[in-house]
């Protein structure tokens, strides 16, 4: 019986050592795929604004296309003044919202990769914690068993 007084302290250490380095290891693991999945994201972000530009250039160049064609069969002249800057505010305009859609794709995957990596810090700091806290117990457990007037240490 006095075996087991003098060894529960050490139990109770192992067990709080065991429960912190796991606790750590677990949300390590789970912000690592936080990770991911956020990366998966930003990747699917990028490719999702990189489709969105080439249908935004392609809408404008059908309306360029169109607007030539309107043109021409009315009779007047396509290399007139007017008509030609009707195609470059068409073509501009065209542009500007390829380039849009790419600025929001990418800006939204650049977000998503920032979380990404505060996820996988968050994840290292919580292990350190684990490990920290193991660190503790130990000395604790030692202090408290070693302490002058315990009949234990």
């Amino acid at each position: 019986m006095a075996f087991m007084a003098a060894a529960l302290p050490y139990i109770t250490a192992a067990a709080s050592i065991g429960s912190a380095l796991g606790q750590g290891e677990a949300q390590n693991q789970i912000a690592n795929i936080q990770a991911q999945q956020l990366r998966k994201q930003s990747l699917a972000d990028k490719a999702e604004a990189v489709q969105t530009a080439k249908f935004e250039r392609q809408k404008k160049d059908f309306l360029l296309s169109r607007v030539t064609a309107l043109a021409a069969s009315s009779g007047a002249d396509v290399s007139s003044v007017n008509i030609q800057n009707s195609l470059s505010d068409i073509d501009e305009q065209g542009e500007y919202n390829a380039l849009a859609a790419l600025y929001s794709g990418y800006s939204s995957a650049s977000s998503k990769n920032y979380a990404a990596d505060v996820a996988v810090s968050q994840g290292k700091q919580a292990k350190a914690s684990g490990y920290a806290s193991t660190g503790s117990t130990i000395l604790s457990t030692a202090s408290n068993q070693f302490a002058p007037g315990n009949s234990y240490g």
